[in-house]
């Protein structure tokens, strides 16, 4: 079944262009994906007709996301440890670092990642 066709009214024909830096951008996507709009395009249209947007409020326990930080904390210790290690066995020194903890540091930072988007609501 085709979309339907808009009323000549509710056309959108005109563009208009400005310019952001680097980090405006980033903002203004973030801002647009946590206040769940389709595209910034719709999030700067709806901010320019005058409307507001509701703050983002996370239903999540805060407990959980202290978790989750000192988590996270211990996982880029362990991933500067394994890297440093990991150098040195690069530099002919010996080490006890094998790919085996590399591949097990990355499981757990993309585990950790996949979770917190989830909590967040952007995973499945």
């Amino acid at each position: 079944m085709a979309r339907p066709t808009k009323e000549s009214a509710n056309l959108r024909t005109k563009t208009m262009r400005i310019r952001v830096t680097a980090e405006e951008e980033k903002q203004i996507l973030l801002n647009a994906r946590l206040g769940r709009f389709k595209s910034a395009s719709e999030y700067l249209r709806h901010l320019g007709l005058g409307n507001r947007v509701k703050p983002f409020a996370l239903n999540v326990d805060p407990e959980l996301l202290i978790r989750i930080k000192g988590e996270l904390g211990k996982i880029g210790s362990n991933v500067n440890q394994i890297a440093r290690a990991y150098n040195r066995r690069a530099e002919g020194k010996i080490t006890s670092v094998t790919d085996d903890d590399i591949s097990n540091a990355m499981h757990s930072i993309d585990t950790m990642t996949r979770y917190l988007l989830k909590v967040l609501g952007y995973g499945d």
